[in-house]
């Protein structure tokens, strides 16, 4: 088997090769509701960078806590592979609601880079930690909202149920 380090300190071996290489957008939405907003995100990202239009790219509905995402899944296993170049998204948000520095870090480590589009550098810690905090309260009153529906669903369908057998019974 032969080694060769690239320029980013990696070794590969003979079995992979460099022009595995690949890049990625990245679009993430939470709920089916929100769609159409994929597409708005691969075309935002294209319109400011034409450089983008070759990448891949890949998408999730999903919660951006939620790290058990297909597409996800399958950016981080390239990356660890060491096949990634570069993974762009149109807000850092769309990649993980937490973690994010974690993920770049990871990335980095294995030779690519994240690219956010429309990143605010210049936000104040202060700024930061009340966006994480109302993403926080926004994920737990969703979950609670989406318990209560879940419920008065199965509610409905139980009396539905219990009605449509009182009616059969009453039938014999």
């Amino acid at each position: 088997m032969c080694l060769e380090k690239m320029c980013n300190g990696i070794y590969y071996n003979d079995k992979i090769e460099k022009d595995t290489i690949k890049n990625f957008i990245y679009c993430r939405v939470s709920s089916r509701k929100q769609m159409d907003n994929l597409s708005q995100q691969i075309e935002f990202v294209k319109s400011k960078h034409p450089e983008y239009a070759s990448y891949e790219s890949i998408s999730d509905v999903a919660s951006g806590i939620n790290f058990k995402r297909k597409g996800l899944s399958t950016i981080l296993d390239a990356c660890l592979q060491g096949n990634v170049g570069e993974i762009v998204v149109a807000h850092r948000d769309r990649l993980c609601r937490f973690g994010f520095d974690l993920l770049k870090l990871i990335v980095e480590k294995q030779g690519g880079k994240i690219t956010v589009i429309d990143d605010d550098i210049h936000k104040s810690t202060k700024q930061e930690l009340s966006e994480d905090l109302l993403s926080i309260i926004h994920i737990y009153s969703c979950r609670q909202m989406g318990k209560r529906s879940y419920k008065i669903k199965c509610d409905k369908d139980i009396k539905s149920s219990s009605s449509n057998e009182c009616l059969s019974t009453e039938d014999n």
